[in-house]
């Protein structure tokens, strides 16, 4: 009777256990669900960010071309960068 006793209180230890397991199951799956969520939201500003650095590199370059002095330069390069200058233009007079 001793053993069966010792065997029954074990069952029912590894009975509990199991079903709290069962219980930490779903709160795990709603922690790592936000989680997910949060690297997710974080990409996105990361990108957004890339987005914003980029668009400001390239308003910098379109001010050089736009600010340079192009009468001391050959006459292929002036021309390239005259076309430049009127590309530049017409991208912001048509926003």
């Amino acid at each position: 009777m001793e053993a069966f006793m010792t065997q029954f209180k074990s069952y029912t230890e590894v009975t509990a256990q199991k079903a709290k397991v069962k219980e930490r199951v779903p709160e795990e799956r709603v922690r790592v669900a936000g989680e997910k969520v949060r690297v997710a939201r974080e990409k996105v500003c990361v990108t957004e960010e890339k987005v914003r650095v980029n668009k400001e590199k390239n308003e910098l370059k379109e001010w050089d071309i736009m600010t340079t002095d192009v009468e001391s330069y050959p006459e292929q390069k002036r021309a390239i960068f005259k076309k430049m200058q009127e590309k530049i233009m017409k991208k912001y007079e048509s926003s």
